[in-house]
């Protein structure tokens, strides 16, 4: 087996990016962890060989672009280029013609990535190839909303098509409208922001009808692993990320997941987010992930390791099928599940009973692993760090 090659993974400030490493580092890959943040937690994982302090994507796209063709120059290999974050996973997609020269990734059709994130390409997908999805318009003016007063029903959501220019702007991932007053004033202030939003029907049902399905493509749009899983808990409530879940074999999701990425050519990690309609037991896409999800740790607790699978489809390794079945394999992220949990109890959607029971049980964490403790001291660390600025900006105020 060719392991010479190295692994770079691109952005560990976050346990997505752990959870790369700790993959790779475990089949004894050699991981380069780069990040714009020397004090990422991920860079003090035992699993990293390499620690590279790159320029920010935010801010310097072309000088990210120039840093990593020089520094692929110099390495005897193409090495293999893994994104644990939206933003480089666009990057890479974007770049594929300067990058594929000096890096091994998974190609793709042109611009596919983007276009999954971009929340209006993934509606026409859906609506291509047949993928159920919630009832959505795209108004553009407050008089295309006025057109659609008879269509929409509250309450309702205002998503961006770009999340993370969204996210930068507004702190949050969208705006709740529970009347048509309230859905003006959401679009007409991201219509200010110049920023393009859709409006989208609410699937009823609490948050654990959210599953999702998780697989690896090969290089012909074949499902070669394959993980699906129920959230039970996300912060924030209700339209939030996943902070516990649990796995669920669930073969409807499977289905639909297969058939629709396969017919986009996909190729590489994946996520696909459904909402399960309670009155009707119809599954609904949400959102497409074209990266490796936030619970990957409970995918590699079942025996199946995407990162290291893509790694060594790469370095021409052959691989084998493997589709999850075990139930109850369980997730949690302490940290925000604490404060989920307490919103779901004051909501009465959640006892505290319940809440103690389902910690009960083998517990795969998103940060925490006993034989790899840094980066939860230096998470830790951080955590004490931004407390105490804050305590400072408080007492100088006063």
């Amino acid at each position: 087996m060719n392991l010479k090659k190295p692994a770079i993974v691109l952005g560990v400030n976050y346990y997505i990016g752990l959870s790369v490493i700790r993959s790779l580092g475990l089949e004894g890959i050699h991981v380069t962890a780069m990040d714009n943040d020397e004090s990422a937690y991920g860079m003090y994982s035992k699993y990293v060989s390499e620690k590279v302090i790159i320029p920010d994507i935010k801010e310097n796209e072309n000088g990210l672009l120039e840093f990593l063709i020089s520094y692929a120059k110099k390495l005897d290999e193409k090495p293999v280029l893994i994104p644990a974050a939206d933003s480089y996973a666009i990057f890479i997609s974007n770049n594929t013609d300067q990058l594929e020269e000096y890096f091994l990734f998974p190609p793709m059709p042109r611009g596919l990535v983007a276009d999954l994130v971009n929340k209006r390409k993934l509606y026409e997908f859906a609506q291509k190839y047949g993928m159920p999805i919630p009832k959505t318009f795209f108004p553009e003016t407050e008089e295309d909303l006025k057109n659609l007063k008879s269509d929409i029903t509250y309450p309702c959501i205002v998503k961006p098509e770009l999340s993370h220019e969204f996210v930068k702007k507004f702190r949050k991932k969208l705006f709740i409208a529970n009347n048509t007053s309230q859905l003006i004033e959401a679009v007409r202030v991201a219509i200010d922001a110049n920023l393009s939003v859709m409006v989208q029907e609410i699937i009823s049902g609490s948050d654990d009808h959210m599953y999702t399905y998780n697989a690896y493509f090969d290089k012909n749009s074949n499902p070669v692993k394959v993980f699906t899983n129920r959230k039970k808990r996300q912060f924030p409530i209700h339209f939030g990320a996943s902070v516990f879940t649990e796995s669920t074999f669930e073969p409807n999701i499977i289905h639909l997941g297969e058939e629709f990425l396969k017919k986009l050519g996909y190729h590489g990690i994946v996520e696909i987010e459904f909402k399960k309609d309670p009155r009707t037991g119809k599954f609904y896409m949400i959102e497409i992930n074209p990266r490796l999800t936030n619970f990957n740790n409970v995918i590699l607790k079942s025996g199946i390791n995407l990162p290291a699978t893509l790694y060594y489809e790469l370095i021409g390794e052959q691989l084998t099928k493997q589709i999850n079945r075990e139930e109850g394999l369980k997730f949690v992220y302490l940290y925000e599940d604490i404060r989920a949990s307490l919103d779901y109890i004051s909501n009465n959607e959640l006892t505290l009973f319940k809440w103690i029971s389902s910690y009960i049980g083998p517990l795969s964490h998103a940060i925490y692993h006993p034989k790899d403790i840094n980066p939860l001291l230096v998470f830790i660390r951080g955590l004490f760090k931004k407390l105490l600025r804050k305590l400072v900006r408080r007492f100088k105020s006063e």
